[in-house]
C-alpha cells in the first residue's frame, strides 16, 4: 500500500472532491440538463445541452468515454473549476486551455492525445492527475509553461502498459510543485536531477521497478523530501 503523504485536498480525483462539492455538481448539472437529457439519449445531446454553460463549476465523466465532440462543449465551460474524466478519447484537447478558472484535473486515460501543451496553459491548476499513453513520448510540454499554482501531479499511465519518455527533466519547470507521484512511466535517461531543482517538493512517489538511481534518491532524501516507493 502506498504511503505517499499527499494531503486529501490536494487531490484531483472526484473521488476526492468530498460531500458537498459533488453534491453541488450533481445539482447544478441537473439545472443545467432541464430535462432536456433522457437516460437513452446520445453524448452528442448531452454535448448540445452542456455547449456554453455559464454556470457549472464541477463536472466529472467517470464512466464511459468522452468523446471528441463531448470534450469540445465541455471545454466551452469556461467557469469550470473542477474537472474529471475516467477515459477521454479525444486526439485534440487543444479546447482544454479554454479552462483558465481550472484548478483539478484529472484525466485517467488520455488515450488519443499526442501532446500536453493545452494542460501547460493552465495557469491556475492546483493539483493534476494524468494518465497517458504511448503516444506521448516526452514530457517536453512542461518545459515552458504557465503552471504558477501547481502543487501536486500524478503522472502515470493510461493503461496497465508501461510508458516510457525521454526524461522527467522538464517537470523540473513547474517551480510550485510540492507533492509528486510517478507511476508506470519510464524514463530512457533514468534521472531523477530534475526534481532536486524544485524549490518547494515534499514528498515523491516512485516506481520501484524503473530502477531510478540510489544515487538520486538519496540526494532527494537528503534534502528531506520524503521518497517512497511502491
Amino acid at each position: 500500500m502506498s504511503k505517499f503523504p499527499i494531503p486529501e485536498d490536494l487531490r484531483a480525483s472526484h473521488w476526492s472532491w468530498g460531500e458537498a462539492i459533488n453534491d453541488a455538481m450533481r445539482e447544478a448539472l441537473e439545472e443545467a440538463l432541464n430535462g432536456k437529457i433522457g437516460p437513452r439519449d446520445d453524448k452528442r445531446k448531452l454535448a448540445a445541452a452542456l455547449r456554453n454553460n455559464g454556470e457549472l463549476k464541477y463536472l466529472a465523466f467517470w464512466t464511459g468515454y468522452t468523446t471528441q465532440y463531448l470534450l469540445d462543449s465541455i471545454s466551452t465551460i469556461t467557469t469550470l473549476e473542477r474537472l474529471a474524466f475516467g477515459h477521454l478519447r479525444a486526439p485534440d484537447i487543444s479546447g482544454l486551455a479554454n479552462l483558465k478558472s481550472l484548478e483539478y484535473l484529472s484525466i485517467t486515460s488520455l488515450s488519443s492525445a499526442n501532446t500536453l501543451k493545452p494542460l501547460t496553459k493552465l495557469e491556475h491548476l492546483v493539483s493534476l492527475s494524468l494518465g497517458i499513453s504511448s503516444k506521448i513520448t516526452s514530457l517536453e510540454d512542461f518545459s515552458e509553461n504557465s503552471m504558477r499554482s501547481l502543487r501536486a501531479l500524478h503522472l502515470g499511465e493510461s493503461s496497465e502498459r508501461v510508458v516510457t519518455v525521454d526524461s522527467m527533466e522538464p517537470l523540473s519547470a513547474l517551480p510550485t510543485l510540492e507533492y509528486v507521484a510517478i507511476g508506470r512511466i519510464r524514463s530512457r535517461d533514468r534521472s531523477l536531477a530534475g526534481f532536486l531543482e524544485l524549490p518547494e517538493l515534499k514528498a515523491l512517489e516512485l516506481d520501484k521497478n524503473a530502477r531510478f538511481p540510489d544515487s538520486d534518491i538519496d540526494s532527494l532524501r537528503s534534502k528531506g523530501i520524503v521518497v517512497s516507493l511502491f
